[in-house]
């Protein structure tokens, strides 16, 4: 099974899942899926000036999941 993986905001503890894969060779981020576009893009715009990270989604267990 591959890693998944999540755009993130330290600061509010939220998380939205966006890609998954092995390495930075073997992985997908969700582009194409116009849901998690629009997901991201609010995301963004909700976090704006916050702390975000890109990480292991097992990395962010103390944070919710947006879905």
């Amino acid at each position: 099974m591959s890693n998944t993986y999540s755009i993130a905001c330290k600061d509010c503890k939220k998380h939205l899942w966006i890609a998954q894969g092995w390495s930075i060779d073997d992985g997908h981020i969700y582009f194409e899926d116009k849901e998690v576009m629009k997901k991201l893009y609010k995301f963004f715009f909700l976090h704006k000036g916050h702390n975000l990270i890109f990480d292991n989604n097992c990395d962010l267990e103390d944070y919710e999941e947006i879905e």
